[in-house]
């Protein structure tokens, strides 16, 4: 499959997703259950969830998966710089592996469990996509902020791994305000990363809802 038809499918979940969200957001107790849906939506599409063999035959896997590590090390403070001195990786929230790096490759490279059997250069990037989520479930504050912005340039840095990168950030505590203008900024400063925010709250028992995509 071409790029582009991957993007296509690929954000027509995301877009399943925040329309769920945006119509349910009290189904929404964390950002683990805004992952589970997502992850839900992609198992139902056979694309990800077929069986693609690795390197040996037997080994076969799908594509989709939760907390995969990165392929870099880096510390975790603005900014972020891929570094082999860094004392550790990261993880994506979510990421869609690409099936040509899949079948090239033994289950134990794939896992991307062990650091140091990386092959030196891949001659696929390893990732279709990479996601990153935020759940604001209160005020936003400059914590929240940061931890956004340390997931933009982390994905920003994935440019070598990942065809696509996305940071989708949900809220049902109150409108964004003034710190749209941050979320913006990353973006701005972030350019590799596409974004989508997407707000629905309550004032009494009327649901007010925004949604701003950025793809």
């Amino acid at each position: 499959m071409r790029k582009a038809e991957w993007e296509a499918k690929i954000e027509a979940k995301i877009r399943t997703l925040i329309n769920h969200f945006v119509r349910k957001p009290l189904n929404y107790f964390t950002e683990s259950d805004i992952l589970s849906y997502l992850y839900l939506a992609f198992y139902r599409d056979k694309t990800f969830s077929s069986q693609f063999p690795t390197a040996n035959q037997n080994e076969k896997i799908i594509l989709i998966h939760r907390e995969y590590p990165t392929f870099f090390k880096y510390d975790k403070k603005i900014p972020i710089v891929p570094r082999i001195e860094s004392k550790s990786r990261g993880h994506y929230d979510f990421v869609v592996l690409n099936p040509e790096f899949v079948k090239l490759y033994p289950l134990r490279v794939v896992t991307n469990k062990d650091y140091h059997l990386f092959p030196k250069k891949f001659e696929y990037k390893p990732l279709i996509a990479a996601i990153e989520f935020k759940y604001i479930i209160r005020k936003i504050d400059s914590n929240m902020l940061r931890n956004t912005e340390i997931d933009f340039q982390k994905l920003q840095s994935s440019i070598p791994f990942s065809y696509d990168r996305y940071v989708l950030i949900f809220n049902r505590a109150s409108p964004i305000g003034k710190s749209v203008k941050e979320i913006e900024r990353m973006r701005s400063e972030n350019p590799a990363v596409k974004a989508v925010y997407a707000e629905a709250w309550y004032e009494g028992d009327r649901k007010k809802t925004n949604k701003i995509f950025w793809l």
